[in-house]
């Protein structure tokens, strides 16, 4: 079916994926017009069902698979082709690593005029299912899931293949839970998360509208009461209001995301984390490593969150400054335990870069959110000109536009590296270094 007057004679036609794009959509060709299809290989000899043209650009699904591409297998999960969690599960574990250089290797070249160099290759995760650690689940007329694809109705499912057994666990018991409660429950989502460390539980609500106190201390007790019932342990909740994306309650000690003699991290109901533990421990294990060849004695963790990168760092005897916009966040990092020299700043990163000087920094790390860094904050790096900026990345594209600024600006690439954070997924996670020539 084609829907739109100058796509009729495209009906009927076979569509050739030639590649993958950011998105994780195959690409292909219908006569002269770019096609793209989700949940496709490349290789793959697809029939489009219905095709729509929006802004010049053809889309469509798949009605069906007339040649198989090498790179496809059978996704392992039931719910694959309805949930809208994953969509590179019906790729090999080796075309999703290959395909994610690929991509941040051409984004880069696109965007930022700027070529990684040969032999870019994604560091792969520990574990392929079972890595993730934090799930938000919709809640809707009292049920708990994700979304199916493409639309706002849930999928059910009784396992999820990315999260740990705990974490199945720890979902039966708050839908068990939920569904004995009586009456309206103005609940937007549910975010539920796992520590790596102990197995205790973090649950963050999301409310529509004032549940009231007593209702909601009353929920809270009972989740508490059911998880431990269930062989799980304990666990901290807090509420977020969907109005304003304000924490205004949170119960219990925050999640212990490492733990050892030199130094821990924590999370709180509401705080960001990466949620593939193993992975994280990789990509941190780099950074120290990036940091000892420099021989980095003071850096400035921009963005630092809970954090992640400040205190190991400063675990090794670095001298570091860690800034974040988010009070639980900058919470956490406070009460964790270092032993090391660093101070926590809560700022947004715009207005700190606007007060510091730091003269004669050795390096700047920045883990910006999806829409990178602004352009005050990438000019106030190089007027410092620290010896080295360290970009930890969750989207090509604005990478891709940063380190050209940089470049652009007397910094040279050195790497760019990216990491399969979210196996069985599009998403990609870059490490890269510039430095100052």
């Amino acid at each position: 079916m084609v829907e739109g007057k100058s796509t009729k004679n495209l009906s009927g036609k076979t569509v050739r994926i030639e590649k993958l794009v950011t998105g994780g959509d195959g690409l292909g060709r219908l006569g002269d017009d770019p096609v793209f299809v989700p949940l496709t290989a490349p290789g793959d000899l697809v029939l489009p069902g219905v095709i729509k043209r929006r802004r010049g650009v053809l889309y469509a699904k798949a009605e069906r698979l007339v040649e198989e591409s090498p790179a496809r297998r059978v996704p392992p999960c039931p719910y694959f082709q309805d949930c809208g969690g994953c969509n590179w599960m019906h790729l090999t574990c080796a075309a999703q690593a290959e395909w994610k250089a690929v991509i941040l290797s051409e984004t880069l070249r696109r965007i930022g005029g700027i070529d990684a160099g040969p032999g870019v290759e994604t560091v792969l995760s520990p574990s392929e299912f079972g890595w993730r650690h934090r799930i938000r689940l919709h809640h809707v007329r009292g049920n708990l899931g994700f979304f199916r694809r493409g639309s706002h109705s849930l999928v059910s499912w009784d396992r999820c293949l990315l999260i740990p057994d705990d974490l199945n666990r720890a979902v039966s018991v708050l839908r068990a839970s939920l569904a004995k409660k009586k009456g309206f429950l103005p609940l937007r989502s549910v975010e539920i998360a796992l520590s790596p460390v102990d197995g205790n539980i973090s649950v963050l609500w999301e409310e529509t509208g004032q549940i009231g106190q007593v209702r909601l201390m009353g929920l809270m007790t009972t989740i508490e009461e059911n998880l431990i019932s269930a062989g799980l342990a304990g666990s901290c909740q807090g509420v977020i209001s969907g109005s304003t994306s304000r924490v205004i309650r949170r119960q219990g000690s925050p999640l212990l995301l490492t733990g050892g003699a030199e130094a821990t991290t924590l999370a709180s109901p509401g705080t960001f984390f990466q949620v593939n533990p193993e992975q994280n421990k990789i990509l941190v294990s780099r950074i120290l490593s990036l940091l000892k060849e420099r021989r980095v004695r003071s850096m400035v963790d921009l963005f630092c969150g809970n954090g992640n990168f400040s205190i190991p760092a400063a675990g090794r005897g670095i001298r570091v400054t860690g800034v974040d916009s988010s009070p639980g966040a900058v919470a956490d990092a406070k009460a964790a335990t270092c032993g090391g020299e660093v101070e926590f700043v809560l700022s947004d990163v715009d207005s700190y870069m606007a007060a510091q000087k730091h003269p004669d920094l050795d390096a700047v790390l920045v883990d910006p959110p999806r829409a990178g860094l602004s352009r005050a904050v990438k000019s106030a790096l190089v007027s410092r000109r620290p010896g080295m900026i360290i970009y930890v990345s969750c989207d090509p594209a604005t990478l891709a536009r940063d380190l050209k600024f940089f470049v652009q600006s007397g910094y040279q690439l050195v790497s760019a590296e990216p990491f399969d954070m979210f196996p069985n997924s599009s998403h990609i996670e870059t490490l890269a270094v510039v430095k100052n020539l």
